[in-house]
């Protein structure tokens, strides 16, 4: 599945224990998003989440929090944006966050209270 801007192409589900329904990519744009950009039902059904264009500020993404202690959440997170400011995730309104630095990927595990980086940025 390929999003940006609401299209999408789909590819077959992939059902697995915490992890998205399927493979894709979301595309966010950074000067339209806002922060905190709290991910929606839509961006979440996606494995790698993009962030491009021009960022305005210090930009918060906001993945949700997993359901109880046995669950957790895992992303790509690619930060492809420009300007002098910073991306980062984290779970919900707090805990443990990663700042995403710009032209690097990494993978985010997200818990009930925090954001783990689970691979080093490359």
């Amino acid at each position: 599945m390929f999003s940006q801007n609401g299209s999408r192409l789909r590819t077959p589900k992939i059902q697995g224990y915490g992890t998205p329904l399927q493979f894709g990519v979301t595309l966010l744009n950074a000067a339209t998003m806002g922060t905190p950009y709290a991910l929606s039902t839509t961006d979440m059904e996606s494995t790698v989440i993009e962030i491009t264009g021009v960022l305005p500020a210090n930009t918060v993404i906001q993945i949700p929090a997993a359901t109880d202690t046995t669950t957790r959440s895992l992303y790509l997170f690619r930060n492809l944006t420009t300007g002098a400011f910073t991306v980062t995730v984290q779970v919900g309104g707090g805990g443990a966050n990663v700042v995403v630095t710009q032209n690097r990927s990494v993978y985010i595990m997200g818990t009930m209270t925090d954001a783990y980086a689970v691979t080093s940025q490359v």
